[in-house]
């Protein structure tokens, strides 16, 4: 049952890293982006002030 797991674990650090090299894991938007757009975050209250 080990084995299985181990084989599973591998498959999906695979699947992982090709996700990463397809540029499946970037973020549509900056961090910049996701403050100015909460307006509960500290900065959005200042800027709106």
């Amino acid at each position: 049952m080990r084995a299985l797991g181990d084989v599973g674990s591998a498959l999906t650090a695979s699947l992982v890293v090709i996700g990463d090299k397809l540029g499946l894991y970037l973020s549509p938007i900056t961090t910049s982006d996701a403050v100015s757009a909460d307006p509960t975050s500290p900065s959005a209250r200042i800027a709106n002030s």
